[in-house]
């Protein structure tokens, strides 16, 4: 039996990331440039590597969050607009347009 799934809009997504408490989640976006998926193992509150500089922008005000991505070992900026899938907690969810 499939499990039906489960639709979210970007703003609850967004608060499902924030309640994801450190643990890592996965995402997957669809890439501006050229339409691809791209599938992202990440988590919030990482501080090793941080320099204390602070970032030259504001990720919120171009709807990204700041994840450091356990595929890549690094951080990245997960596009909140472009957001496909979201797994937190074991729990599958899809992002309404």
């Amino acid at each position: 039996m499939a499990q039906e799934r489960v639709w979210i809009t970007r703003a609850e997504a967004c608060v499902k990331i924030g309640e994801s408490d450190g643990e890592f989640f996965t995402a997957v976006v669809r890439k501006k440039t050229n339409g691809q998926f791209r599938k992202f193992n990440c988590r919030l509150g990482v501080k090793k590597g941080v320099n204390g500089k602070g970032m030259a922008y504001d990720p919120k005000a171009y709807d990204l969050i700041t994840v450091w991505d356990g595929y890549k070992k690094s951080f990245r900026m997960l596009s909140v607009p472009h957001l496909i899938m979201l797994k937190v907690n074991g729990k599958k969810y899809y992002v309404k347009d």
